[in-house]
């Protein structure tokens, strides 16, 4: 049989009178190696079985550092809750393709975050969501993903953390309705009600409700230390709305006889 030149200056590399161990063997297949892409080597062992009969018959497989560079498809027959199963893997699965392309990519993680959430696996999708903060701090949306995520643990030792990147969102993004809402959910949870009062005035605030603001804002004034920052800007917020001075003197007032009789007096609403 007639060969071409490469084939002919790879077999001069070969002396076959001498056995190789691997390591020789490997070497030499490596130096005979001259096309461009990834060349296969073919593996022959003589294991002294027949392969005719069942119990003989050997079967392997060997799982390549870097696969073997083609395209897997796989087709799923099922049918109920296991298709909207099987939907979100192979969204899961193309996103990982894309984090594998571009790792830093802070929005390809929050989107890993954002399917693994919609699937009821908030715990899963932390890990993510902390990705996406990590590369991009600055984005508010990321850092609620993140919050909302933990808050929907329903683990308490989480709550705390939430909190915290839901103030640094709405410090960076401050009339962001959906991480007021959120925020309110921690406080609460916590036992912080005069703050979750407060955050549930400034959503209200936020969709340009001045009536809803302004009572959350007045029940926050009444759980907050009169000190604070806090009850600062609740005055704040029910002064915005429009309420005067003497309005929320009025109201004080009518909160005093009212924790002093348990009687709402007239015009107190």
């Amino acid at each position: 049989m007639k060969h071409g030149k490469k084939y002919v200056e790879g077999a001069k590399l070969i002396d076959r009178s001498k056995v190789y161990d691997t390591a020789e063997a490997l070497d030499i297949c490596v130096k005979t190696g001259t096309a461009k892409f990834d060349e296969t080597v073919e593996l022959h062992v003589k294991l002294g079985v027949d392969g005719r009969h069942a119990d003989q018959q050997v079967r392997g497989a060997v799982v390549l550092p870097h696969g073997t560079g083609r395209t897997v498809r796989v087709l799923v027959v099922t049918k109920g809750d296991k298709v909207k199963e099987a939907q979100a893997q192979k969204a899961l699965d193309a996103v990982d393709l894309l984090l594998t392309e571009q790792p830093e990519n802070p929005y390809f993680w929050e989107l890993k975050g954002q399917i693994l959430f919609e699937e009821g696996r908030p715990t899963e999708a932390i890990g993510a969501h902390e990705r996406s903060v990590q590369l991009k701090p600055d984005a508010p949306l990321l850092r609620i993903n993140l919050a909302h995520a933990l808050i929907e643990t329903n683990d308490t030792t989480k709550l705390a953390e939430a909190e915290n990147q839901l103030k640094r969102a709405v410090a960076l993004e401050g009339d962001n309705n959906l991480a007021w809402r959120l925020l309110s959910q921690a406080y609460s949870s916590q036992g912080k009600e005069g703050e979750a009062r407060l955050a549930s005035a400034e959503y209200w605030f936020a969709l340009r409700r001045p009536d809803q603001a302004a009572q959350f804002a007045m029940r926050a004034r009444d759980m907050l230390d009169r000190s604070s920052i806090e009850w600062r800007r609740a005055t704040d917020i029910v002064l915005a709305t429009g309420a005067t001075e003497k309005d929320i003197q009025d109201a004080e007032r009518r909160n005093e006889q009212r924790s002093r009789s348990g009687v709402i007096p007239p015009g107190g609403g």
